[in-house]
């Protein structure tokens, strides 16, 4: 059974555990992250890629991400239960000359995460939990060629966040998440050093992240 799938089962024994469903609500979530995070390796590698190149423009250094954030989460008084999808990318550009024509060289870093989560929350104030299963993904797109690179890995990690709800009109409540995600195992670069024959190529960093959401929740609270 693959992770995803396995949530699904988990989320609901959790539910079974904290209510019935007559005092429970469902809500929907959806909303938009941006986080920053230090990479020392990522940005050694790409300062030694820069510095083999003749760009007019280099690339610039990974220091933040953000994406979308949707999911569910199932409430009974102050406890619920999340299940979250969250996304974050970022894509790095630099530009050369070949003759007189341009041209631009591209680094896109995803990283998607499926989360299963305890919150505990009144109509203010709250703060919660998640095991985030990340799918970490970056491709190398040239700007002369075809010779495009792909490389994705997964590990776990753990969010913390408090939240700050501002209640809505028509169900529709705001809310702030200051967060902080610390993964589990490091992010192995020596695939992309490899493939833009960097040395030496035994370079990791951990993606440690400070971020913050901003999430509308809709239904009954």
């Amino acid at each position: 059974m693959t992770t995803p799938k396995a949530i699904l089962p988990l989320l609901v024994v959790f539910i079974g555990f904290f209510s019935s469903p007559a005092d429970a609500q469902v809500n929907l979530k959806t909303g938009y992250n941006i986080s920053f995070l230090s990479l020392p390796e990522t940005e050694q590698l790409i300062t030694s890629y820069n510095e083999l190149q003749d760009y007019t423009s280099d690339f610039k250094t990974l220091t933040w991400l953000h994406g979308i954030e949707a999911g569910l989460r199932y409430k009974a008084d102050v406890h619920g239960i999340e299940l979250t999808y969250q996304g974050a990318y970022q894509t790095l550009k630099a530009t050369g000359l070949n003759g007189t024509e341009e041209y631009t060289d591209k680094m896109r870093f995803a990283l998607h995460s499926i989360a299963l989560g305890y919150q505990a929350s009144d109509r203010r104030f709250g703060a919660g939990t998640d095991i985030q299963y990340q799918f970490y993904k970056v491709k190398f797109t040239p700007g002369q060629s075809t010779d495009v690179f792909r490389n994705t890995q997964n590990m776990l990690a753990l969010k913390f966040y408090l939240m700050l709800t501002l209640p809505g009109h028509k169900g529709v409540d705001m809310a702030l998440q200051p967060y902080y995600v610390l993964p589990f195992k490091t992010f192995d670069l020596n695939p992309l050093a490899s493939h833009l024959q960097i040395e030496p190529s035994d370079q990791h960093d951990r993606w440690n992240r400070f971020g913050l959401t901003v999430l509308f929740y809709n239904g009954k609270k």
